[in-house]
């Protein structure tokens, strides 16, 4: 008879064996190893490269890794300051200051920028200031409200203010391509396609994408992704994981599935389920 802690462990481990992660290195196979930027295949087994394995051109965008003295070391990314610039203002509250240093963000006004620089980068509530410092957007009511310089306010709703192709300020909520219908701001968002001729902003599509750029899943602006694959010279759309074949498989799959016994698997579940079926065999 299970006891209930017994009874909790199995159906941590059953979750434990469905969530969707990322294929580990030793998961993979020769073909898959090779095509992982984080492996490298070695003696026969797929092992996880480490900071070493790296050219000084990809160090610093490898996380816990650094470029000194031109070779790639390992260094720990606990604070904004040992995140290296080039990644500094993708990781949240990060923020590079005037002294050219990666610090934890403080608030929009203490930043200068020059040139082509974004303060939005900084942080979403920020503007670029006439006087060469950033300035926080002032919190209005509705975005209709302002006559010029439409950039410098957000309404209280977090909906963002931005101009229109007929030069009206307005207010778009982030959450789909075509909330941003008539407003150039689209084109700022990867996920969307902006049409210059119709002003309309729509979804990605698998068929949008070429040869190069096909393997992988779009994701949408509410999170939603669909996965799309190269097949007959034409990027479609998977349906389900049958539509995959061992050339595609992982890329299609963002490295969360491996061709294994001639057929695309989940990664994932190989680890959890065996941890399971042994824990039920000693229960039994």
């Amino acid at each position: 008879m299970y006891n209930k802690m017994q009874l909790l462990l199995i159906l941590l481990l059953i979750v434990n064996s469905t969530f969707e992660s990322e294929c580990s290195c030793d998961q993979l196979g020769e073909k898959d190893c090779k095509i992982a930027k984080q492996c490298k295949f070695d003696q026969n087994s797929c092992q996880l490269k480490s900071c070493q394995d790296y050219s000084i051109s990809e160090c610093n965008y490898i996380p816990n890794c650094n470029s000194e003295n031109n070779v790639c070391k390992d260094h720990f990314w606990s604070t904004c300051a040992d995140i290296p610039l080039e990644v500094c203002e993708f990781r949240e509250n990060c923020a590079i200051n005037n002294e050219n240093q990666c610090k934890e963000f403080t608030k929009c006004e203490d930043y200068q920028f020059s040139g082509n620089g974004n303060c939005n980068l900084k942080n979403v509530n920020c503007y670029n200031g006439q006087d060469g410092h950033c300035k926080k957007k002032t919190l209005i009511g509705n975005c209709s409200e302002v006559h010029e310089d439409c950039e410098k306010y957000q309404m209280l709703d977090t909906k963002q203010c931005v101009v229109s192709t007929d030069n009206k300020c307005v207010s778009i909520q982030v959450t789909q391509c075509s909330n941003m219908n008539g407003t150039p701001a689209c084109s700022f968002y990867q996920e969307c396609n902006w049409d210059i001729t119709t002003s309309i902003c729509s979804e990605k599509r698998c068929s949008d994408l070429s040869s190069q750029n096909c393997n992988g899943a779009i994701k949408n602006l509410n999170g939603d992704q669909m996965v799309c694959y190269w097949d007959g010279g034409v990027c479609q759309k998977m349906n389900s994981i049958e539509d995959l074949s061992e050339t595609n498989c992982y890329q299609s799959t963002n490295g969360q599935h491996t061709w294994r016994d001639g057929e695309c698997q989940e990664c994932s579940s190989f680890g959890g389920l065996v941890i399971l079926i042994n824990y039920l065999i000693y229960l039994f």
